[in-house]
Formats: C-alpha cells, sequence, structure tokens
C-alpha cells in the first residue's frame, strides 16, 4: 500500500473534496466510510484529499481525527507517515489505534521504530495492533521485538506477533514459533504459529494448522478487534487456510528427497470434510 509521489505538481486541497465527503456523509455514510471511499482516489485527487485529511489531525473532535487517519492509512501515500506518527500521542485511544493500523498500511520506514516501542507499551492494544501493523510493514529491523511478545500473557498479543513474524520470513525465531506451537494453551495461538512457520515451510505445521482449522467450528475467535477495522476472524481462518494450502504445496513440488524427517502424508491427516474440499 505504499505510495509516493512523482512528479505530480502538489495542488492544494480545495472544496471539491469538502463537498464529496459532506455529500457521502448526508446520504447515511459514517465520516469514515467516505474517508475510505477517498482512499480509492488517485492522482491529482487523491493529492487534494491527503492535504484536506492531513489538516484535519489538529481538529478538536477526535472522531474526524481518527476518521481522517483511516482516510490517509487508505490512501497510503508516505508523504502523511510523520504526521500520522505524531498521532501516536493523540490522548483519544480511538485515534491511536487507528494512526496504528494507517501506519501498517502506508508501510513506510519511518513508522518500525515507533510501533516498535508500542510493544512495550502498558495498553495491551496498543501492542496487539502495533504488532499487526509490524507484520504489514515486514521490516526486518522489527524481528527481535517481536520475540518478546511471543511469551506475554494476552493471546492476541501472542497471535499477532507470531503472524507478524511469520510475514516477515526471517528463519531464525524458528525455534521459539516451534516451542510456542507445541506447549502455548491457547489453540489459536498455537495455529498462529503454525502459520508462521507453514509460511516458512516448516512440516510440522501441518497438523497444528489442520486442527486449528477443525477448531474454529467450536470455539470463538478471542482476540481483541477493533472497530472499523474489518473482522479479524475471516481473516484469520483465510490465512490459517492459506498457508496450509502453500505448505501442502510447498511439500509435494518443492521438497526434494532424501528429506530430514518425515513429512505427514496430508491424506492421512483427520481432516473436516470442508477442509478436504479446500485443498482437494
Amino acid at each position: 500500500m505504499k505510495r509516493d509521489k512523482n512528479s505530480e505538481s502538489e495542488e492544494p486541497a480545495n472544496n471539491d473534496v469538502l463537498a464529496l465527503i459532506e455529500e457521502l456523509t448526508n446520504t447515511g455514510l459514517p465520516s469514515s466510510e467516505a474517508y475510505l471511499y477517498l482512499g480509492d482516489v488517485d492522482n491529482e485527487d487523491g493529492w487534494k484529499s491527503m492535504n484536506e485529511l492531513v489538516s484535519n489531525l489538529t481538529n478538536d473532535d477526535w472522531r474526524l481525527r481518527r476518521d481522517s487517519i483511516i482516510g490517509l492509512g487508505m490512501l497510503g501515500f508516505c508523504e502523511a507517515e510523520p504526521d500520522v506518527i505524531d498521532m501516536l500521542q493523540d490522548e483519544w485511544d480511538e485515534v491511536r489505534y487507528a494512526a496504528i493500523w494507517a501506519l501498517g498500511n502506508i508501510q513506510g520506514d519511518l513508522a518500525v521504530s515507533p510501533l516498535m516501542n508500542l510493544l512495550e507499551s502498558s495498553d495491551d492494544l496498543d501492542r496487539t495492533c502495533a504488532a499487526q501493523a509490524l507484520g504489514n510493514i515486514c521490516d526486518p529491523r522489527s524481528v527481535e521485538a517481536l520475540v518478546d511478545p511471543l511469551y506475554s500473557n494476552i493471546s492476541s498479543i501472542r497471535i499477532e506477533s507470531a503472524l507478524a513474524l511469520g510475514k516477515i520470513g526471517d528463519i531464525v525465531v524458528s525455534g521459539q514459533l516451534n516451542e510456542i506451537m507445541t506447549f502455548d494453551d491457547d489453540y489459536q495461538v498455537r495455529t498462529a504459529c503454525a502459520v508462521a512457520l507453514g509460511w516458512f515451510g516448516d512440516s510440522k505445521a501441518v497438523i497444528p494448522l489442520v486442527e486449528g482449522i477443525s477448531a474454529f467450528h467450536h470455539s470463538p475467535f478471542t482476540a481483541q478487534l477493533w472497530e472499523p477495522y474489518g473482522d479479524r476472524l475471516q481473516q484469520f481462518q483465510t490465512i490459517v487456510i492459506m498457508s496450509l494450502r502453500r505448505l501442502v504445496h510447498r511439500m509435494q513440488i518443492y521438497i526434494p528427497p532424501p528429506l530430514p524427517e518425515p513429512i505427514p502424508d496430508i491424506n492421512e491427516v483427520k481432516m473436516t470434510h470442508e477442509l478436504k474440499g479446500l485443498i482437494g
């Protein structure tokens, strides 16, 4: 989602952007959805939108600040990154969470250090969201900072840290992920570690991935969710299935013999009928 301004000349925001926001809001859309709509515009209109949204970050209304940050995150222009980083200090939690999400969507280099600092926050949701954002940015500098949260007493933090490490793809953490996948008492955390190991190509992740998908039918996803940024349950289920499919494909085609250890035959693993249809 990271975007850079090329050769276009920067134009000042005009009333067209405000008129569009007002029109969308008057039709019944929340202001955040209006800004999400603005996030789809490109070229000159996109830059006009960015300027207007940045100007809203000093507004007294915290909802307008939050919704403007969401719009900046959807636009993804890295020129807005310093302004969004400043919003990490906002007194309203909802504004801060939106800023963390937006930085993960912008995927700029400047956000890595502030987000790593948030992994030590006293606010559990700060740490959960920061881990997720760092996973979106995929900067190797954050690997070491994401290891300690794997041992947090908050399951959502362990889940997002494991997924982030899997996305970054540094196999130096495979030992910790294997340990947690084996011994953690939360099946969702074990599944997240299996997803990461599946992205690494570790065959030991197959059975935990299958068990994780089966468990979705019996227990609700309990990691903390934050609105209005989507249904994390659906996202989690999707990446678990994708990781399993990718791992099975990799095992069957890309791993040459002799193998260092036996790889489970996926046809012999106990699976639900639905799962068989997904990977068949």
